[in-house]
């Protein structure tokens, strides 16, 4: 069911021979109700979150977007994205397209690349070196000059250069990273239950240690942190709708409203009712 945080599968990246045409690149600053409708695109899109809070759309599956996470959408997937209300999104990114050459054929022949070997979600290590590549970028293409759309291609494929860590395929099996998937599905579905990780680990079919190993490495967090994301989402949708924070904390699967209160402030950066004042001004 849950296809978003896998590795999006290619024979192979033909990184020296890559040609990108950049489409668009931005440094946005999202307001209340910002959103990009989902649907499919015909480039690829690819986003650093800088702050603030959202919602990526991937093939219908909702994901919480939070600083530190890397998005990418390839050509011809259905996509959008939408900013919380009270923590609006900062994003820098855009939009291209991307060719290979063939360099042993006569005359040499060039191919679309439909794909990366990137994971749809991910917090890539180096953040604020990532944040200082793109600011460049979008700094670069802003200029419009000729000398601007050359440094753009530089620094965009330097920017796939400081994430080709995220391509490597470690020890994960194409049924290992299968499971990986049924268990992030089982947490979506099931978010309101009282989840332990021998509980998700059991549905891998895995151990809970090298679960969690594998969990990490191939979505960039831990299990316990992308089930408190779900389970925040859900939380921030109930108050918005004027649910009380113990109803909230009951229904997302919270034991007790304190404890439900000192996560949500941990996570969102303030209390669920200093939200709910905010969601209702």
């Amino acid at each position: 069911m849950d296809t978003v945080h896998d590795t999006h599968d290619t024979s192979e990246w033909p990184y020296a021979t890559l040609v990108p045409t950049l489409h668009h690149i931005v440094d946005r600053r999202a307001h209340r109700s910002w959103r990009v409708p989902s649907g499919v695109r015909a480039f690829h899109n690819l986003l650093l979150i800088a702050g603030g809070e959202g919602i990526a759309w991937t093939n219908g599956v909702a994901t919480p977007l939070e600083r530190g996470m890397l998005v990418y959408h390839p050509a011809r997937e259905a996509f959008g994205y939408e900013s919380s209300r009270t923590q609006y999104l900062h994003v820098l990114g855009g939009n291209f397209s991307l060719a290979a050459l063939s360099p042993g054929s006569e005359p040499p022949q060039c191919a679309s690349v439909p794909a990366l070997p990137l994971p749809t979600f991910s917090r890539p290590a180096g953040f604020e070196r990532l944040l200082r590549l793109f600011r460049e970028l979008h700094l670069a293409w802003g200029t419009g000059a000729e000398s601007g759309m050359l440094r753009s291609r530089g620094l965009f494929m330097l920017l796939l250069d400081e994430l080709r860590p995220l391509t490597l395929p470690g020890s994960a099996t194409p049924r290992t990273r299968e499971r990986v998937q049924e268990a992030a599905a089982y947490m979506e579905t099931h978010y309101m239950r009282k989840l332990s990780l021998e509980t998700v680990a059991a549905v891998a079919g895995l151990s809970p240690s090298y679960f969690g190993q594998l969990f990490r490495r191939q979505t960039g967090t831990t299990p316990v942190d992308f089930l408190h994301d779900i389970r925040l989402h859900q939380a921030t949708l109930l108050l918005q709708q004027g649910c009380s924070v113990a109803d909230a904390a009951a229904q997302t699967g919270y034991g007790n409203a304190f404890y439900f209160s000192r996560v949500f402030k941990k996570k969102k950066g303030l209390s669920p009712s200093e939200y709910m004042q905010l969601a209702h001004q």
